[in-house]
């Protein structure tokens, strides 16, 4: 017995050591991604996206259930019935003392429903399009989120690297500045401008930091990264234009063809409509043949009477049809037209928005190559004006204000051509999305 006892002690600490490396090796996972890897994570494991992937599971489930309506109901019945009298004196012998057992089964199958089974059962297969639609947008809506944040990080960095750039020329204008006022030939003040200069770009570069922290830390969340986990995206920022191959109008036409929201507004029209013709239904006859089969006995608590057993079965065809609902039926299914008419009116009112989402995208996607362009040969120009700047310094023929001005121009053209590389691709992005096409990588 000892023996065991020393056997399950060993186990369970074997056990739980087992159980804690795993743990350590979960929490000191690390993760690496591209932006074409970091939406296919996402895509997999994405909660929203479960919950999509779930629900339309269900959807599959309800139009299995809905083959139901075309298939036959059994129904079976039992009852016990004891029955004592008082009575002093009884010659009707269903009223004495006995005790009474009953068991009848009912198949019923529906032959005529006024349409309802045929149109309950589209409406669910409606319901899983629809749902299978839902999960699609879902996809695309996720696609576009982490592409949105993902491009931030990379500006974010972008912005960093710029802000570190321009903090070491203000450092070496620093001391150039301090070297020249140590010797008389220039003012302290000069020192003070660059001093805060040199401050607001090291604020800047800490803004740009915690940018990208902020960031990543929303990336993990949408591709549901433990929180504890290590996540490296790579990637940089390209200043390679794209160019579409696509007219806006055949981005509009595609946008119809291949938006899934505007197909649910589309399979949203087809539900209330197979809701009107279930509610017509309810005014044809129901036509339905029915078996059934019953077994009673009876035991009297007296010899004076035989117990009796009965068993016996019947087959009917029955029709049920209701005249009159005091109007339920009629402005039930004024009701119906009414919403058919309200998600023809929301689908237009998508179409309409989305041609606007299209030309939106597509003008700041045209917008932002030029702004590219612009911002290279601003930022060129900058770059040129601080070396002229300096030179002309070091000769005794310019202003230290001058290079101050030359560097704040660098820092800020640099920001420009950052802000419209990110707005290219952002562009790209929010141009797919409109449209309704999958694009992993943007290219």
């Amino acid at each position: 017995m000892r023996k065991w006892i020393i056997f399950l002690l060993i186990l369970c600490s074997l056990s739980m050591s087992y159980s804690g490396l795993c743990e350590d090796q979960s929490q000191g996972q690390s993760y690496r991604f591209d932006l074409e890897t970091a939406v296919q994570y996402g895509l997999a494991n994405n909660k929203g996206i479960h919950a999509a992937q779930s629900a339309l599971r269900g959807a599959e489930t309800n139009v299995k259930s809905a083959c139901g309506v075309f298939l036959p109901q059994v129904i079976t019945q039992a009852s016990y019935r004891k029955l004592e009298n008082q009575s002093a004196k009884e010659f009707n012998q269903d009223y004495l003392d006995q005790n009474g057992y009953t068991t009848s089964v009912r198949l019923s199958q529906p032959l005529f429903t006024g349409f309802y089974g045929i149109n309950f059962f589209q409406r669910s297969r409606i319901e899983r399009e629809i749902s299978e639609n839902r999960l699609n947008m879902a996809k695309l809506d996720l696609i576009y989120e982490i592409q949105q944040y993902f491009l931030a990080l990379l500006k974010a960095r972008e912005d960093y690297r710029s802000a570190e750039t321009a903090i070491q020329r203000f450092q070496l204008h620093l001391k150039s500045a301090e070297s020249y006022v140590q010797e008389g030939m220039k003012p302290y003040l000069w020192v003070l401008q660059v001093r805060s200069e040199l401050a607001n770009t090291e604020e800047a570069a800490i803004k740009a930091k915690n940018a990208e922290k902020t960031i990543s830390i929303y990336l993990n969340s949408l591709l549901n990264i433990p929180m504890d986990a290590h996540a490296t995206y790579e990637g940089q920022q390209n200043d390679e234009i794209n160019h579409l191959s696509f007219t806006m109008e055949e981005c509009k036409s595609k946008a119809l063809e291949n938006r899934p929201d505007i197909d649910v507004a589309r399979k949203n029209i087809d539900v209330t409509e197979k809701n009107v013709s279930i509610i017509q239904s309810r005014f044809y006859p129901k036509l339905s043949l029915d078996m059934d089969y019953y077994n009673q006995d009876t035991n009297y608590n007296t010899q004076r009477y035989i117990d009796m057993k009965r068993d016996y079965w019947s087959v009917g065809l029955n029709m049920q049809w209701v005249l009159f609902s005091g109007g339920q039926d009629y402005f039930a299914k004024q009701t119906a037209y009414h919403e058919v008419n309200r998600y023809q009116e929301l689908l237009q009112e998508l179409k309409n928005k989305s041609a606007v989402d299209v030309s939106q995208a597509y003008f700041l996607f045209e917008d932002a190559k030029e702004r590219i362009g612009s911002a290279k040969k601003a930022l060129e120009a900058a770059q040129e004006s601080y070396n002229l700047a300096t030179t002309r310094f070091e000769t005794n023929i310019g202003t230290s204000t001058e290079i101050l001005d030359a560097q704040t121009l660098i820092i800020k053209n640099e920001a420009g051509l950052n802000q419209a590389l990110t707005d290219h691709r952002l562009a790209i992005a929010r141009l797919y999305h409109a449209m309704g096409i999958i694009n992993y990588n943007l290219k």
